[in-house]
């Protein structure tokens, strides 16, 4: 289940390995009483098997805030057990609570029995309500990882919002894997997009652009239209809300939105890993080699982002306020309205192997 854009909304994904010819989802407060319906897709892995996967999404619309309901999957030839999930409030002024981690996979998964336990027992589908993934899952041996990981985050997926942000494990085929197996709000390929939630505008993108040009340089181009535009639109928009409270709150920011964006490599790391992260000219800070194109840091200074979540490392590190490796405090609080965005790198969900010393 993924947040569908508005409170109202959201997406059910599945995947069959057969042809159901319906994907239908039964729901209701009480009863299944309701159903929706929505298409079927083929996906081809691009593997030597040419293994398929039969990729269902059904939109439901039209939620009652806060009322919680029940569903299942399928059609006339079978359906999923029975799940449940609390529709968003409505709260324009903020105060959700985001869940964010980072770097869980299928393979010494150490994190999941907990978050499986705490979503089943309500505390996630109640208390918490947007779930927030930076991506990590190797889909290889002709997409069987992916069917295995799919499987263990039901217990979490299915009940709460599950957002998902494109990482390294998922390269293969152009990550056709990740592109065909989730369904993310405004976007018909999952690799970058954007919602608004309460008072915040949160932007997921692809890192991995960077890395993986054997892919071509056109995705990571259209990529930087792409946040330029998001981002011209909402620095816009937040210009004229903050007008207006200069004039009606006397310049109260107690409600000024977040913008937040969501990458899985970071800018900045302490780790003695010698990642990009650990370099002067991280790509993705600083842009490409040479040329330095395509830099976002000074891209999202200039429109003012507030928060960059991050993973791949696998530790948790939250720095000060950092513009240009130089640390920025306006204030005697660090954190209160800093001139520069904080980072926080949430890589911690795992650890595959003895991870090296943090600095």
């Amino acid at each position: 289940m993924s947040y569908g854009g508005d409170p109202s909304t959201v997406w059910i994904t599945w995947i069959t390995f057969d042809d159901t010819y319906a994907s239908v989802v039964e729901y209701g407060t009480k009863d299944l009483e309701r159903n929706a319906t929505g298409d079927t897709s083929l996906f081809i892995d691009g593997g030597s098997k040419k293994s398929k996967r039969y990729v269902h999404r059904v939109r439901l619309t039209e939620l009652e805030p806060g009322t919680t309901y029940v569903y299942h999957v399928g059609s006339e030839y079978g359906w999923s057990p029975i799940f449940r999930f609390t529709a968003l409030q409505e709260r324009p002024e903020g105060g959700y609570i985001y869940a964010v981690y980072g770097d869980l996979g299928n393979v010494n998964a150490r994190s999941l029995g907990k978050i499986q336990q705490q979503a089943q027992r309500g505390d996630l589908a109640y208390n918490l309500d947007t779930r927030i993934r930076i991506f990590k899952l190797k889909f290889q041996d002709d997409g069987q990882f992916g069917d295995q990981f799919g499987r263990q985050i039901e217990p979490v997926a299915a009940y709460v919002p599950y957002m998902t942000v494109v990482g390294n494990h998922e390269e293969a085929y152009n990550f056709s894997h990740f592109v065909n197996r989730y369904t993310m709000p405004n976007s018909d390929h999952n690799l970058f997009y954007s919602f608004d939630l309460g008072a915040a505008h949160f932007i997921a993108f692809s890192t991995e652009f960077y890395y993986f040009t054997n892919y071509g340089w056109q995705q990571l181009a259209k990529q930087w239209e792409w946040l330029n535009n998001d981002l011209k639109l909402r620095f816009i928009f937040l210009s004229f809300i903050y007008s207006l409270y200069c004039q009606v709150a006397n310049q109260n920011r107690d409600k000024r939105p977040w913008i937040i964006t969501m990458g899985h490599r970071p800018m900045y790391c302490s780790d003695f890993d010698e990642d990009d992260c650990t370099k002067y000219e991280s790509r993705i800070r600083a842009g490409l080699p040479e040329t330095h194109a395509y830099a976002l840091e000074k891209l999202f200074y200039s429109f003012g982002v507030d928060l960059e979540i991050w993973a791949h490392e696998h530790s948790y590190e939250r720095m000060w306020p950092v513009y240009n490796r130089t640390v920025y405090n306006g204030t005697r609080s660090p954190y209160v309205d800093p001139p520069a965005p904080v980072h926080v790198v949430t890589g911690s969900a795992v650890r595959i192997k003895l991870d090296s010393t943090v600095r």
